[in-house]
Protein backbone atom coordinates (compact mmCIF):
# COMPACT_ATOMS: atom_id res chain seq x y z
CA UNK A 1 0.00 0.00 0.00
CA UNK A 2 3.02 2.10 -0.67
CA UNK A 3 3.70 4.08 -4.10
CA UNK A 4 7.45 2.48 -3.38
CA UNK A 5 6.16 -0.77 -3.70
CA UNK A 6 4.61 0.21 -7.16
CA UNK A 7 8.18 1.97 -7.97
CA UNK A 8 9.91 -1.13 -6.84
CA UNK A 9 8.05 -3.03 -8.89
CA UNK A 10 8.27 -1.18 -11.82
CA UNK A 11 12.03 0.07 -11.63
CA UNK A 12 12.96 0.55 -15.45
CA UNK A 13 9.90 2.52 -15.91
CA UNK A 14 10.38 4.61 -13.39
CA UNK A 15 14.24 5.42 -14.56
CA UNK A 16 12.82 5.88 -17.84
CA UNK A 17 10.88 8.53 -16.77
CA UNK A 18 13.65 10.23 -14.57
CA UNK A 19 16.01 9.97 -17.54
CA UNK A 20 13.38 11.29 -19.94
CA UNK A 21 12.82 14.40 -17.46
CA UNK A 22 16.43 15.22 -17.79
CA UNK A 23 17.22 14.29 -20.99
CA UNK A 24 14.14 16.04 -23.06
CA UNK A 25 12.85 17.99 -20.21
CA UNK A 26 9.50 15.43 -20.97
CA UNK A 27 7.79 16.12 -17.48
CA UNK A 28 4.44 14.91 -18.41
CA UNK A 29 5.78 11.26 -18.83
CA UNK A 30 7.06 11.58 -15.26
CA UNK A 31 2.99 12.92 -14.30
CA UNK A 32 1.84 9.86 -16.04
CA UNK A 33 4.16 7.31 -14.34
CA UNK A 34 3.44 9.15 -11.15
CA UNK A 35 -0.37 9.43 -11.46
CA UNK A 36 0.10 5.64 -12.26
CA UNK A 37 1.42 4.74 -9.31
CA UNK A 38 -0.86 6.42 -7.33
CA UNK A 39 -3.79 5.06 -8.66
CA UNK A 40 -3.09 1.72 -8.40
CA UNK A 41 -1.45 1.96 -4.84
CA UNK A 42 -4.84 3.42 -4.46
CA UNK A 43 -6.55 0.77 -5.74
CA UNK A 44 -4.72 -1.88 -3.71
CA UNK A 45 -5.49 0.01 -0.44
CA UNK A 46 -9.32 -0.34 -1.67
CA UNK A 47 -9.05 -4.50 -2.32
CA UNK A 48 -6.66 -4.52 0.99
CA UNK A 49 -9.57 -2.79 3.38
CA UNK A 50 -12.52 -4.95 1.48
CA UNK A 51 -10.64 -8.37 2.41
CA UNK A 52 -10.28 -6.94 6.18
CA UNK A 53 -13.82 -5.90 6.21
CA UNK A 54 -15.00 -9.43 4.86
CA UNK A 55 -12.36 -11.36 7.35
CA UNK A 56 -13.73 -9.39 9.74
CA UNK A 57 -17.42 -10.62 8.84
CA UNK A 58 -16.28 -13.88 8.92
CA UNK A 59 -14.56 -13.81 12.54
CA UNK A 60 -17.50 -12.02 14.13
CA UNK A 61 -19.86 -14.71 12.78
CA UNK A 62 -17.46 -17.65 13.89
CA UNK A 63 -17.31 -16.05 17.76
CA UNK A 64 -20.41 -15.82 18.00
CA UNK A 65 -20.50 -19.63 18.03
CA UNK A 66 -18.25 -19.39 21.26
CA UNK A 67 -20.64 -19.45 23.77
CA UNK A 68 -19.83 -18.07 27.14
CA UNK A 69 -16.56 -17.29 25.65
CA UNK A 70 -18.01 -15.15 23.00
CA UNK A 71 -17.21 -11.98 25.22
CA UNK A 72 -13.71 -12.82 25.41
CA UNK A 73 -13.52 -14.72 22.14
CA UNK A 74 -14.55 -11.12 20.75
CA UNK A 75 -12.28 -9.36 22.89
CA UNK A 76 -9.53 -10.98 21.82
CA UNK A 77 -10.28 -10.84 18.29
CA UNK A 78 -10.15 -7.06 18.33
CA UNK A 79 -7.03 -7.12 20.13
CA UNK A 80 -5.39 -9.37 17.06
CA UNK A 81 -6.67 -6.59 14.75
CA UNK A 82 -3.70 -4.43 16.37
CA UNK A 83 -1.34 -7.16 17.13
CA UNK A 84 -1.78 -10.23 14.83
CA UNK A 85 1.48 -11.73 16.27
CA UNK A 86 1.11 -12.98 20.41
CA UNK A 87 2.23 -15.43 22.91
CA UNK A 88 -0.43 -16.15 25.85
CA UNK A 89 0.82 -13.74 28.15
CA UNK A 90 0.32 -10.74 25.61
CA UNK A 91 -3.58 -11.37 26.16
CA UNK A 92 -3.53 -11.72 29.86
CA UNK A 93 -3.88 -8.01 30.98
CA UNK A 94 -6.12 -6.71 27.82
CA UNK A 95 -8.34 -9.29 28.18
CA UNK A 96 -8.44 -8.93 31.75
CA UNK A 97 -8.48 -12.75 32.07
CA UNK A 98 -6.12 -15.52 34.43
CA UNK A 99 -3.83 -17.84 32.23
CA UNK A 100 -5.80 -20.58 31.96
CA UNK A 101 -8.58 -18.84 30.65
CA UNK A 102 -6.00 -16.76 27.93
CA UNK A 103 -4.99 -20.85 27.29
CA UNK A 104 -7.91 -21.87 26.51
CA UNK A 105 -9.32 -19.12 24.42
CA UNK A 106 -6.33 -19.21 22.20
CA UNK A 107 -6.53 -22.66 22.08
CA UNK A 108 -10.14 -22.80 20.84
CA UNK A 109 -9.10 -19.97 18.19
CA UNK A 110 -6.29 -22.53 17.53
CA UNK A 111 -8.99 -25.54 16.34
CA UNK A 112 -10.96 -22.79 14.35
CA UNK A 113 -7.79 -21.46 12.37
CA UNK A 114 -8.00 -18.39 13.75
CA UNK A 115 -4.32 -18.55 15.28
CA UNK A 116 -1.54 -20.62 14.11
CA UNK A 117 1.13 -21.57 16.16
CA UNK A 118 4.61 -20.80 14.63
CA UNK A 119 7.48 -21.75 16.94
CA UNK A 120 6.98 -25.38 17.64
CA UNK A 121 7.98 -24.99 21.02
CA UNK A 122 5.99 -26.35 23.99
CA UNK A 123 6.73 -22.77 26.00
CA UNK A 124 6.99 -19.35 25.04
CA UNK A 125 4.79 -20.27 21.73
CA UNK A 126 4.05 -17.48 19.40
CA UNK A 127 0.42 -18.09 17.72
CA UNK A 128 0.08 -15.22 14.66
CA UNK A 129 -3.32 -14.21 12.90
CA UNK A 130 -2.17 -15.59 9.70
CA UNK A 131 -5.44 -14.64 7.74
CA UNK A 132 -4.82 -11.40 8.59
CA UNK A 133 -1.18 -10.92 7.24
CA UNK A 134 -1.65 -12.49 4.60
CA UNK A 135 -4.66 -9.96 2.98
CA UNK A 136 -1.37 -7.22 3.45
CA UNK A 137 1.04 -9.40 1.30
CA UNK A 138 -1.21 -10.31 -1.22
CA UNK A 139 -1.61 -7.04 -2.74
Amino acid sequence: MYLSDFIEKNKSAYYEALTRVRTDNDLTHWIKFFLEAVIVTANSGVQTFQNILSLKQEMDTLVVGFGKKAHNASKLLEFLYQRPIISISDILEPLGVSKPTAHSLVKEFESKKILKEVTGYARNQLFVFDRYLTIYSQN
